[in-house]
């Protein structure tokens, strides 16, 4: 297992650079099915299946909307009790990543039964997500408010050249 120390520069660039390349796929993703759909190079299903399959849908992006929040929320809390900031930190990207795919599932969802059945509904519920999901950029601001930082921790926070996290990963 290899450790790395992280400044708080490169924390919140390599999390900016995540959460950015995760938008981008979603969108390039919806933008391929919205041409592909649009060129008509798809024979739409039976129209009996399109309502059964909206319901589902739409449950499914609450439950990713609801089930993100909801286990952001929960490691939070959890992860409020630690003491030492760098722990904290290391824990908090985990726990963006888990609220990012939480919501990436139903957008992905979306977008491939708007492809299969040509309905524009899901493209719409798929841009809805996204949208939501854009507001969740992360950003210094954001991590002192989420974990409720100290002065202290936020000076370390805005410092560029503090380490704040160390991040192991598996070789």
């Amino acid at each position: 297992m290899i450790t790395t120390k992280q400044t708080s520069k490169e924390y919140f660039r390599e999390g900016k650079i995540v959460f950015y390349a995760l938008a981008v796929s979603q969108l390039f993703f919806g933008l391929i099915a919205f041409l592909l759909v649009y060129s008509k190079t798809i024979a739409p299903p039976e129209p009996a299946l399109q309502n059964s399959i909206l319901i589902i849908v739409t449950l499914f992006a609450a439950g990713g909307f609801v089930g993100s929040n909801f286990v952001f929320n929960r490691k939070l809390k959890a992860l409020k009790t630690k003491l030492e900031l760098k722990e904290r930190m290391a824990d908090y990207r985990s726990a963006l990543m888990i609220r990012y795919a939480l919501l990436e599932a139903p957008v992905m969802l979306a977008i491939i039964l708007y492809f299969l059945t040509c309905d524009i509904l899901f493209l719409g519920l798929a841009a809805l997500i996204v949208a939501y999901f854009l507001t969740l950029t992360p950003t210094r601001e954001r991590a002192i408010k989420d974990l409720e930082l100290s002065n202290k921790e936020q000076e370390q926070i805005n410092d560029p050249n503090a380490v704040i996290a160390e991040i192991s990963t598996i070789v």
